[in-house]
């Protein structure tokens, strides 16, 4: 079905469309479109999603987020994608470019310029990010790749972000064959395994110095995620599962392996409750972060370290169970299924709003029942819940394809942006100024949605 993908999506949009999806017209306002209608049958909806893949994202995001003069990748567009002054880069969101480029350069084997924009994110991270004297990945650089202060972070290392590396490295691996990417990535996940490892505890500490010393709740920084020192995070635990799942499947190494199935028994069996919600943060021993607790560190926002993230809910079920595929981990798989359906199904019962549809953007459990603390419907969440329900309908049918089907039907009425193409930061029903919001920062990148789309169509085809 692969066949004559580009003359597909050129049939369906026209010329002019598919010269500005692979970059090749001048920048100025987009036509007022309307997005896809809906799907009558299955190959309606694999066309459906190639359109979206090539209009809405691939091809607004690049070439323009692609800094030619500095290397890596621009960090800000506002909402008509006009690009920002400052441009400092975030690890975090150099990598997940440079994974969606990856990506797409493998679906996309006949359009080069992906792999090469993949290549051209490489080498930023390589020669700017990697610390040649104490190991590890920074944090944050300043656009052309050097010291900077924004925000923070300064020297100071976080083992997302350093995953994030990882995960982008596999890819660009799998892509490119290149040895030199594999063994980076190595570097990495040594440096992980030496400073952010618990060896009494067990897990990782999310927030480090330069030379890989733990950050604890007493020291002092002016990082954002500073009130998290000390703590241990599910959010840095399921990028690292992603990351040491993408690299097993490209490097063999039994240490490696070792620690993925660690990861993945460490998220399913300690941060996952009863309900069926990841809990956010722990303590060292791994006791659930309580409100006096949460209220001394977060005073303005203690449910900042208790909250309820529907789409982190949805990403983790589907990670755990790629986890287990990579790992051909069939001893664990029954198991490992039955916490994941218990993740989606507590998202699909509390998470989505009964009117117009899509999963809110955070709750919390004040008392014996869910409440609602951010009506709002994020972009990542809903590409998380189109990537985990479809895969869901398809293994175990039942209510996922409904909710799917649900999700996708929110996301054309709610998210996309017909005139100036790309993804909202959040549905217009319940925030219609994210019209006005960026299209493109730090925390908003082509990542999540690249996976949900790519993931989607990989599955009709197989």
């Amino acid at each position: 079905m692969r066949i004559g993908r580009l003359l597909l999506v050129a049939a369906a949009f026209g010329a002019t469309a598919f010269a500005t999806a692979i970059g090749a017209t001048d920048e100025g306002e987009g036509d007022e479109v309307n997005p896809p209608n809906g799907a009558s049958n299955a190959l309606d909806l694999r066309s459906e999603m190639e359109d979206l893949l090539m209009t809405h994202i691939l091809g607004v995001w690049y070439p323009k987020m692609i800094d030619f003069s500095e290397g890596g990748y621009f960090t800000d567009a506002d909402a008509q994608w006009t690009l920002g002054e400052a441009q400092e880069k975030f690890l975090v969101t150099q990598a997940r470019h440079m994974w969606a480029l990856s990506t797409a350069g493998l679906f996309y084997r006949d359009i080069p310029d992906f792999a090469r924009w993949a290549e051209h994110g490489y080498v930023f991270i390589r020669d700017n990010f990697w610390d040649d004297e104490h190991g590890g990945f920074f944090t944050m650089r300043s656009r052309a790749g050097e010291f900077t202060e924004r925000d923070g972070y300064r020297d100071e290392k976080r083992l997302e972000a350093n995953a994030q590396a990882i995960f982008a490295l596999a890819r660009y691996y799998e892509l490119s064959e290149d040895p030199e990417a594999l063994e980076t990535a190595k570097l990495a996940f040594k440096w992980i395994e030496d400073h952010a490892y618990d060896p009494v505890n067990k897990g990782y500490y999310p927030h480090l110095t330069r030379e890989g010393v733990r950050l604890d709740s007493g020291d002092v920084s002016d990082a954002p995620d500073r009130v998290e020192f000390g703590l241990k995070s599910a959010n840095s635990t399921l990028h690292l599962l992603e990351a040491y799942t993408a690299l097993y499947r490209v490097w063999r190494d039994p240490f490696l392996k070792m620690r993925t199935k660690e990861a993945l028994l460490l998220l399913r069996d300690e941060m996952i409750d009863a309900p069926g919600r990841v809990v956010p943060f722990f303590e060292e021993d791994w006791e659930q972060v309580d409100r006096m607790r949460a209220a001394s560190l977060s005073p303005t926002n203690p449910e900042r370290l208790r909250h309820v993230s529907f789409g982190h809910d949805l990403e983790v079920a589907r990670l755990m169970l790629e986890a287990i595929d990579a790992l051909e981990w069939d001893y664990e798989r029954e198991d490992t299924e039955l916490i994941a359906k218990r993740l989606v199904d507590h998202a699909l019962d509390n998470g989505v709003d009964p009117t117009n549809g899509g999963f809110y953007e955070m709750g919390a459990y004040l008392g014996k029942d869910i409440s609602i603390l951010d009506s709002r419907k994020s972009w990542w969440a809903q590409a998380e819940a189109l990537n985990t329900l479809f895969y869901f309908d398809d293994e175990f049918g039942g209510r996922y394809e409904e909710g799917f089907e649900q999700t996708w039907a929110y996301v054309k009425a709610y998210l996309l942006d017909g005139r100036y193409y790309g993804w909202y930061q959040y549905g217009l029903d319940t925030a219609p100024e994210a019209r006005t919001l960026s299209k493109a920062n730090m925390w908003k990148a082509s990542y999540h949605t690249t996976r949900a789309i790519v993931n989607c169509i990989t599955i009709m085809d197989d």
